[in-house]
């Protein structure tokens, strides 16, 4: 009588902690995609619209892919921007102009932070870093030595070479108001880890959904459920594991 008490006791635990962890697995993994076979991986947080299901995105995260393969993300206040690369561990993403210009949208907004401070964007800044864009009525040297000072010729319509540099670069400064430059100052989203030419790309982050320490381990987030929730657990590929 005490060794089947036991065992049904046995039992009976094992089936709740197997209740409790089967309930906590994910049961959706929603598939990875891509615009174009050399463009950034989409998944969960994000998705592509007309390719991946509408319950495998969060609000925020849908994305787009334009007739030239380039994956598109859009945000109220900044408009159309190109996802250049996503860092999934660090949830970090880096974004561009669709048209190669990405200093003329700074110029039209001088900064992100409408869209960062917007309740209907998930993204944030890093940290925030000024810049100078600069169009002056002689060519400024580009290769001195210790400045920062980078050639924007997709601004160069008036036949002047636009330059951008740190606000922080004293000898940039004193050659913007040597040459006769015409200056702006933009506020650009900046982060240590991946610092960036800003002519090309700058990095936002999301904080939610939090993944960070899923992927640390070499897992992937996926649905608790695929009724449209947006609860996520992780995942491994050797088997689904609680977070």
């Amino acid at each position: 009588m005490a060794s089947s008490a036991i065992f049904l006791l046995f039992s009976s635990s094992f089936l709740v902690l197997l209740v409790l962890v089967t309930s906590d697995k994910p049961r959706v993994l929603c598939p990875t995609s891509s615009c174009n076979p050399n463009g950034p991986s989409i998944r969960l947080p994000f998705r592509i619209r007309g390719l991946q299901d509408e319950c495998c995105s969060y609000p925020g995260f849908e994305i787009s892919c334009d007739n030239q393969g380039q994956a598109i993300l859009h945000l109220p206040h900044s408009g159309d921007l190109v996802v250049r690369s996503i860092g999934y561990a660090d949830q970090l993403i880096s974004l561009g102009d669709p048209d190669g210009c990405l200093p003329k949208r700074l110029l039209a907004t001088r900064s992100f932070s409408s869209d960062l401070a917007s309740a209907s964007s998930p993204f944030l800044a890093a940290a925030y870093e000024n810049f100078t864009l600069a169009n002056c009525t002689w060519n400024l040297p580009t290769d001195l030595p210790g400045t920062l000072i980078t050639c924007v010729d997709c601004l160069d319509g008036a036949g002047h070479m636009a330059v951008v540099a740190s606000t922080d670069d004293l000898l940039a400064r004193w050659l913007f108001s040597d040459h006769r430059c015409y200056t702006w100052t933009v506020l650009v989203p900046e982060t240590v880890s991946f610092r960036e030419n800003i002519t090309e790309g700058v990095w936002l982050k999301w904080d939610r959904p939090d993944c960070r320490s899923c992927e640390a381990m070499g897992g992937r987030c996926g649905l608790k459920s695929d009724n449209g929730s947006s609860v996520v657990k992780c995942a491994h590929y050797q088997g689904m594991l609680p977070m």
